[in-house]
């Protein structure tokens, strides 16, 4: 009894950022992201439970490599229009950084004969967020609208929320 009202379980999970050099042929790792939870029994029909942690998301082989152009022939679709050629140019970037996150969950659960109740709060922030500037437009010549693009680590965003979560048992 005095086991669970203390300390139950302690928990460290490590995911390794691991970079891969193919002309080289060379791995390495970039870095050590921690998960740690802490989960206490205050009482024989209670959890309560904090986790902390960190984790990241490295460039997609688009977001990285993407070079797309193409041409529409707008006088096709409007021969009435001002612009008769809209050209799109969208780029990826070698330059990228990882998108790197943080989060903490705190969690209450209670287990009693027939209802079972979970309240969990939540808070995480992004940084270096994958995200296109404005695309950059330029008139080249008359009746032709060239618009170009390429994905930058801009901006954080974070957010704030929880969940209710309320079981009955109707029947045993």
């Amino acid at each position: 009894e005095v086991a669970q009202r203390g300390l139950h379980h302690d928990h460290v999970g490590a995911l390794l950022d691991v970079e891969l050099d193919f002309p080289e042929g060379l791995a390495y790792v970039r870095g050590v992201h921690l998960v740690r939870a802490a989960v206490a029994e205050p009482g024989s029909r209670q959890t309560l439970r904090l986790s902390l942690g960190s984790a990241f998301r490295h460039p997609t082989l688009l977001e990285n490599h993407l070079d797309l152009q193409a041409a529409i022939d707008v006088m096709a679709l409007d021969p009435t229009g001002q612009v008769d050629t809209v050209e799109i140019a969208v780029r990826g970037n070698l330059n990228l950084a990882p998108e790197r996150q943080r989060f903490a969950e705190l969690s209450h659960a209670v287990r009693l004969a027939r209802l079972h109740t979970l309240v969990s709060l939540y808070y995480y922030e992004l940084h270096g967020v994958y995200a296109g500037p404005e695309p950059l437009t330029t008139f080249p010549r008359e009746g032709v609208v060239r618009s170009a693009l390429s994905f930058h680590n801009r901006g954080t965003t974070s957010g704030v929320g929880g969940e209710l979560t309320v079981e009955a048992r109707l029947a045993r």
